[in-house]
């Protein structure tokens, strides 16, 4: 599906045509393949380019193409509105900042809050098209920032939960999050980097014009702020989880202390019980039918003999 929009009087609105010279801003939902060939030689923009926007598994970056001096972003913006660890967090869209001044953006699926983001867009006062990529950013960064407060929120409810289990299973939940979050953490990071690559190459129009530099800078801060926001909530996860770990060893500490301690005391009666136990004679005419002690001496020597050559074996590879 293809939508086009123009600007009249600083506010976006549906455009009444589709000739180029009436639109500024061209938003392509799930284009079929003769909507994109129609797209690329509309706008002058690289087949290719348009391909890798309907990837899923491609990273954030950006691109100038040299020969048809397009400005080409790809940002990874939220998937769904709920919190859902069998999906993926994010999901590319690609924008486009044609030479001829047009905005193209491109996504496989329906962004979060899109449509009000349209009648957001149509509040709004921007200029030019630099405005409308900024302002389009701006409402995707701050689904990203309701992304990591939701993160934020179920990491808080699960600390308790880790810390008061004692059932491994409760564990795969926390590590799936884990995931989870280092997926999103990477997608933010690279729409970071993308977005600061973006302002390098066009730092001479941006500086030229005050108030969509402090625009730029806005959303740069806030990327960045969510960044070090999810990084701090991956470090508690993490936490939480070594701390599970300490809770589970020393709990199997204190087991094994216990089954050691019962082997001990039942070590003793089982060793008095087995020298009566033997079929040969005990010195001090323990045997009623008055047997030689030598044998029972001789096995008493033979298991200290083995005792220790396996105590020597053990301390020489250092496992005692």
């Amino acid at each position: 599906m293809i939508r086009y929009y123009h600007l009249e009087d600083g506010k976006i609105k549906p455009s009444r045509g589709t000739e180029l010279n009436r639109i500024t801003w061209c938003d392509a939902l799930q284009p079929t393949d003769n909507e994109m060939i129609e797209i690329a030689q509309k706008f002058n923009i690289n087949l290719d380019d348009l391909e890798d926007c309907m990837e899923e598994s491609e990273r954030p970056r950006y691109n100038y193409d040299v020969l048809l001096k397009n400005n080409f972003l790809i940002l990874h913006v939220v998937h769904s509105a709920e919190f859902d660890i069998s999906q993926s967090p994010t999901v590319p869209m690609g924008i486009f900042l044609t030479s001829q001044g047009k905005l193209l953006t491109v996504h496989p699926t329906l962004p979060r809050h899109f449509e009000n983001m349209i009648d957001i867009l149509g509040r709004q006062n921007i200029k030019d098209t630099y405005y409308l990529l900024l302002e389009i950013a701006h409402f995707f960064f701050d689904q990203l920032d309701n992304m990591a407060q939701q993160l934020a929120r179920n990491v808080r409810q699960m600390q308790t939960r880790i810390l008061k289990s004692r059932n491994v299973g409760d564990i795969q939940e926390p590590f799936q999050v884990n995931s989870y979050l280092i997926m999103f953490i990477t997608s933010v990071l690279g729409n970071t980097n993308a977005f600061k690559l973006f302002y390098h190459k066009n730092s001479g129009y941006f500086e030229k014009n005050l108030e969509l530099l402090e625009k730029y800078n806005d959303n740069q801060t806030d990327i960045e702020q969510i960044y070090a926001f999810t990084s701090i909530i991956r470090d508690v996860l993490a936490n939480s989880l070594d701390a599970y770990g300490g809770v589970i060893n020393n709990n199997l500490s204190q087991i094994m202390k216990v089954v050691g301690s019962i082997s001990l005391i039942l070590m003793i009666p089982t060793i008095i019980a087995s020298f009566y136990g033997m079929n040969v004679g005990l010195p001090g005419g323990g045997d009623p039918e008055g047997g030689n002690p030598i044998p029972f001496y001789f096995v008493i020597a033979v298991s200290f003999a083995i005792s220790f050559a396996i105590w020597i074996f053990f301390r020489k590879n250092k496992w005692l």
